[in-house]
């Protein structure tokens, strides 16, 4: 049996790199801001943690936050069919890419690159079903790998739950 996903890293608009995790050890999920090239009202070194039975959303249009899942249609409840009100802490900027491995995030944010959002064109190549060209796909690692983190992630993992969005890129 493989173990679910125990972390990841996110890029995000505002030239924030984050470690979001399932457990500080604690039993409770969260991100840590390891790098900021932006402004911020969360610092390098903050942290957003949530309860025991909290899940980290992630969300392609609103970024990653804590959320109680409360019941609903997906168990648990996917985050953009719940209630703003419910997020515990504050969301993140919009996620620009995703990755698996540190080095991998930390050179994209240091890249020219993360400013054009590759995610959100990503999205909307795929919202109709279109496919990029290999030419274009070949260009961005960082599209490599958010897809392979999101595939990754999974649309069941304990902790980390995907907005209908993001679960459509992996049907």
């Amino acid at each position: 049996m493989t173990l679910p996903l125990s972390h990841f890293f996110a890029v995000t608009e505002s030239g924030s790199l984050y470690r979001v995790y399932s457990d500080d050890g604690a039993g409770r999920p969260g991100m840590e801001k390891l790098a900021l090239l932006g402004e911020s009202a969360i610092h390098a070194g903050g942290k957003m943690e949530g309860d025991v039975s909290d899940r980290i959303g992630i969300m392609h249009d609103l970024g990653l936050a804590v959320y109680f899942p409360l019941s609903g249609p997906h168990n648990p409840p996917r985050p953009d069919l719940v209630s703003v009100a419910w997020l515990e802490t504050p969301h993140t900027s919009k996620i620009v890419a995703l990755f698996l491995e540190e080095a991998d995030a930390k050179e994209f944010l240091e890249s020219s690159f993360f400013k054009s959002n590759f995610l959100i064109k990503l999205w909307q190549l795929l919202k109709d079903s279109e496919l990029p060209s290999k030419k274009l796909v070949k260009k961005m690692k960082a599209i490599y790998c958010t897809l392979a983190t999101l595939i990754t992630i999974g649309d069941d993992h304990p902790r980390f739950v995907l907005d209908s969005a993001f679960a459509r890129l992996l049907k």
